[in-house]
């Protein structure tokens, strides 16, 4: 006998639960429905003592997921789930499995020795916004059917009607503007990479111990002579009246480079309207 746990972290739509998907080896036919963006883990339970089936298989579709022994005493064993992060190889025992895959899946469950298998329906619940972005794509594919039924099974991608709008379809023609588009910008690229243009602003800034490096920063210390005193010679950062003196606050010109003018916003134009359009 074996039970297979499912554990749900709240969410802000839902809350902190647990799942009995297999409970004493039976599946009752029953789809489990499981929010899209909850993270999850699973306990796999081992209630008795044959050991000829060797270890637990977990898989959600077809994904292997690693089960972990947890613990193992005289009455059970428990194996836990466990999720290694892409990037940092952190391994935890809930992830997000079914981030971005809404619809329907099937979780088995088999043994290494053995020919028991168990399977169930889940119905993974679709968020708000994945929701709404469904309910527009297949809107739109539902007003373009005969476009999609050209691309699909027309070789010419042409349509069947002698009108000039049947002539190219408006998937085709939109599939041919982002080949040539991209075709574009991988040729011009390098050239736009190390031709980036900017235009150099001067600007002031008050710098602690700073030397005046330009007429508006001279001005501004006349206007601020608090800042300028006489002190030892080896502190000294300024001569006056070949006397040694120091200044706090100065007005130093810093020069930046501005990179938002007119030959920059067409080309980024150009890219934005690719990546809106396509």
């Amino acid at each position: 006998m074996f039970d297979l746990i499912c554990h749900i972290e709240g969410g802000r739509s839902y809350p902190s639960q647990a799942i009995t998907l297999i409970e004493s080896g039976f599946c009752f036919g029953k789809r489990f429905q499981i929010p899209e963006s909850a993270s999850l883990s699973f306990s796999f339970i081992i209630k008795d003592k044959n050991l000829d089936r060797g270890s637990p298989i977990l898989n959600i579709g077809d994904i292997p997921v690693k089960l972990r022994l947890d613990s193992k005493d005289d009455a059970s064993s428990t194996w836990i789930s466990t999720f290694k992060k892409p990037f940092s190889n952190y391994e935890s025992a809930y992830d997000n499995i079914f981030f971005n895959n809404a619809g329907n899946t099937v979780i088995s469950i088999e043994f290494t020795n053995s020919s028991i298998c168990k399977k169930l329906n889940i119905d993974v619940l679709a968020s708000k916004e994945n929701e709404a972005l469904c309910q527009e794509m297949l809107g739109y594919m539902s007003s373009k059917f005969d476009d999609v039924i050209n691309l699909c099974f027309s070789r010419t991608l042409k349509g069947t009607g002698n009108d000039d709008q049947s002539k190219e379809c408006n998937i085709s023609k939109l599939i041919s503007e982002a080949e040539r588009g991209i075709s574009t910008i991988e040729s011009l690229w390098p050239f736009f990479s190390r031709n980036i243009r900017s235009v150099p602003e001067r600007n002031i800034a008050i710098q602690r111990g700073g030397i005046p490096d330009s007429p508006e920063g001279l001005i501004w210390l006349s206007q601020n002579q608090s800042n300028i005193i006489f002190c030892d010679i080896n502190e000294q950062t300024v001569r006056i009246n070949n006397l040694p003196a120091k200044i706090f606050d100065s007005a130093v010109e810093k020069i930046k480079q501005n990179t938002n003018i007119k030959e920059n916003l067409v080309i980024l134009s150009y890219l934005s309207q690719i990546q809106k359009n396509f």
